[in-house]
């Protein structure tokens, strides 16, 4: 008789673990299996769920104050990073589950200090968790496997913890999606004084009680509410049909409205970009940014106020097409590195309008058409640095906005091109000319006084009134140079003098006055903001120079090199 009784007791287990067909129910920290007799659901202890963790129970001061069976225990995970749940249900992927989960801190430690951490459903990230009162999370989810794993992750802020875990398979007409997580906000039951949720709701959701003051009132439906329940896959309980909310003067509006999270375009963006060009790489799942110790590869980010993605290195990373307008949702971004691709077509506005936007490399592509002017503006001010080498059929100058000029290759860096002014303008070739920059140049408005020193100590020459681009005689270049005493530079037809600098024309130059005269005429009406600006020149029979304006602070080669005169 004894053998037959405990038979029975096993089945009787047996019979109510399968009476929730679609169910996990889970009840963390338990030190065993029941049954919720109130809520009619089969409850296991976790054990086979997850791997890790220490079981507690809530401290007795405040264990009366939930009368939920499932908030009484709690597992606590003092170790490790992450920690995971593992849920598998039988139904397997291709289908869609509610998941819950619950927590009370319920001061377990004494030490009445309630921890935050992430909760993560797969690698996606799903709420930050930080309430000493018992709260609960919903999320509808369609997972891409047999099996759904729910992780706690340790931010530094204290032990996570978690006091139930459940899931239910939904009818997938009920929410429409193939594939990712619709997290839930609220679920009312509006104008009643009772929570329901299973039996009454077969899906098990909870219909939290909800009722308004003041200018709205609460009705009941006395009579029984028949539905169709073959073609009713929503099935809102009928408990919940019979209550409703209204106005108590008719003109007068009804409106529920809540404040919704922010969203984080970054994250959306990285999500399109990921999709357009088929980025393939282990990192790139759940949420870019967070946890911040699995950010994914490539990019970095800040944490001042909300994640934000700050930089973005996709080089060498094999992507083709057009340049993905959902990069222009990466605000924050201050470096983009999208070099030594296959992208296609022309260079985006939307680029020069990203507001955090300094260093931009797009070299090595097959990029055509024309720079934006906007972004070569940008370059040119020093607000941006911008790479575009390695696109042979991509004009990098604004002579192409207005022209047909063919495209010519121009590498845009840091530092400004040296070039002699004929190598610049491409028109004529002159050799190498002494063009000195520095970084931080003197702006040169229309001079009409000019100080002159012969050399480093400070010695005074004299003062020269004149106008801009004028004339010089030969004396007044003799008395600038002291008397042609410190040369400081060779070009193609002479040499350059320390003083305001002059450069002469040397008599053994094979290039001749015709190349001079061009020189002259060319740099009294052209002006960059890497070459120096033509003051004036003179031309007195076999004398001829050139007149720049005063560089200090060495050449290019001693910038180079790392030695500077004073």
């Amino acid at each position: 008789m004894l053998h037959v009784l405990l038979g029975c007791l096993a089945l009787g287990v047996i019979a109510r673990g399968q009476q929730n067909p679609g169910f996990i129910s889970i009840d963390c920290g338990a030190p065993n299996d029941y049954h919720d007799d109130q809520l009619d659901i089969y409850y296991k202890a976790d054990v086979g769920f997850v791997d890790s963790g220490t079981n507690m129970q809530v401290s007795t001061q405040v264990i009366y104050q939930n009368n939920q069976q499932q908030s009484k225990n709690l597992r606590i995970f003092p170790s490790g990073k992450r920690n995971c749940y593992t849920l598998k249900p039988d139904e397997g992927n291709g289908n869609t589950y509610l998941v819950r989960a619950s927590f009370w801190y319920g001061d377990y430690d004494g030490k009445n200090q309630t921890p935050a951490f992430d909760l993560h459903i797969d690698v996606n990230y799903w709420i930050t968790v930080n309430s000493s009162s018992w709260i609960y999370e919903e999320i509808i989810y369609t997972p891409p496997r047999d099996y759904i794993q729910v992780r706690l992750v340790n931010t530094g802020s204290g032990v996570p913890f978690i006091s139930a875990l459940e899931l239910r398979l939904l009818d997938n007409s009920i929410y429409q999606i193939n594939s990712g997580a619709l997290v839930t906000n609220w679920r009312y039951n509006l104008g009643s004084l009772n929570t329901y949720r299973h039996p009454q709701d077969v899906y098990d959701r909870i219909w939290n009680n909800q009722t308004y003051s003041g200018g709205w009132s609460s009705v009941s439906n006395t009579t029984a509410i028949v539905t169709s329940t073959s073609n009713d896959a929503y099935k809102v309980p009928l408990e919940v049909l019979m209550t409703a909310t209204q106005v108590k003067n008719a003109t007068d509006p009804l409106s529920l409205f809540w404040t919704s999270t922010t969203p984080r375009l970054s994250v959306n963006a990285m999500y399109d970009v990921k999709k357009t060009y088929g980025v393939i790489r282990v990192s790139w799942q759940g949420d870019p940014c967070m946890p911040t110790q699995y950010t994914w590869s490539g990019l970095n980010c800040s944490y001042d106020s909300s994640p934000r993605i700050i930089s973005l290195n996709l080089s060498s990373s094999g992507l083709k097409g057009l340049i993905a307008a959902s990069i222009s949702n990466l605000t924050a971004v201050v470096t983009l590195d999208l070099s030594n691709n296959s992208l296609t077509g022309s260079v985006p506005d939307f680029l020069a309008q990203m507001p955090s936007l300094k260093v931009l490399n797009l070299s090595g592509n097959n990029l055509s058409g024309s720079a934006p002017r906007t972004l070569l503006k940008k370059n040119a001010d020093g607000s941006l640095l911008l790479s575009l080498d390695g696109n042979s059929n991509l004009c990098q100058s604004d002579d192409c906005q207005t022209s047909n000029v063919q495209p010519k290759k121009k590498g845009i860096s840091i530092a400004p091109v040296i070039a002699s002014v004929a190598a610049v303008l491409v028109l004529i070739s002159l050799g190498a000319l002494a063009v000195m920059w520095i970084i931080k140049r003197r702006q040169i408005q229309d001079v009409t006084t000019i100080t002159t020193t012969s050399n480093s100590t400070g010695e005074f020459i004299g003062t020269l009134k004149l106008s801009k681009n004028r004339p010089f005689t030969s004396t007044e270049v003799t008395r600038i140079t002291d008397n042609f005493r410190t040369v400081i530079g060779e070009g193609g037809f002479g040499k350059v003098y320390f003083g305001y600098k002059a450069k002469m024309l040397s008599q053994s130059s094979k290039q001749g006055y015709k190349e001079f005269h061009a020189e002259a005429q060319l740099l009294m009406v052209v002006h960059h903001r890497n070459l120096v600006s033509l003051i004036g020149y003179c031309e007195e029979f076999e004398n001829m120079a050139l007149i720049y304006e005063l560089m200090s602070n060495g050449n290019v080669r001693q910038h180079l090199s790392g030695f500077t005169q004073p």
